[in-house]
């Protein structure tokens, strides 16, 4: 009951026209005002999964349906931010991988007490190939396990 609830207050929320659907142009217009990134496709993602029966409105019940699929959405999208962002502040030589020197110094400057060992581990962890290196695949997974912690 408490989905159903919070898709109809999501509902009422977006739906400008008081019609109790959401149409496309009334969902982008929420999402340009939350800032959101990439509006359009957003939009077109959202309703390709919630909109089964195609007429271009959402209610509350075809909401309700996908509100999980919808926060993964979310989960896998905050985790693609997040290993960019780990990327961009820890990969000193540009490859778009991590050593464990570039892990050791990341740690390091964002307070971990035992970077040396703690880069140590994350590589024995999450490096599959054993090459050396977080590769994106192998980057996501550590992202996705500090981010369910």
């Amino acid at each position: 009951m408490g989905r159903l609830r919070d898709s109809i207050k999501f509902l009422d929320s977006c739906d400008f026209s008081g019609d109790k659907a959401i149409d496309k142009q009334e969902l982008s217009r929420v999402l340009r005002e939350k800032k959101c990134e990439n509006v359009d496709l957003v939009v077109e993602y959202i309703f390709k999964l919630c909109d089964k029966n195609g007429d271009n409105k959402l209610i509350a019940s075809e909401i309700q349906k996908n509100v999980s699929r919808l926060k993964q959405y979310t989960s896998n999208e905050d985790i693609a931010k997040k290993c960019a962002i780990l990327l961009a502040k820890a990969d000193s030589n540009g490859d778009q991988k991590l050593n464990e020197k570039e892990l050791e110094k990341y740690l390091s400057e964002n307070g971990e007490d035992f970077p040396s060992l703690e880069a140590f581990v994350i590589l024995d962890e999450f490096d599959v190939n054993k090459n050396g290196f977080l590769e994106m695949g192998e980057l996501r997974k550590y992202v996705k396990g500090k981010v369910e912690q």
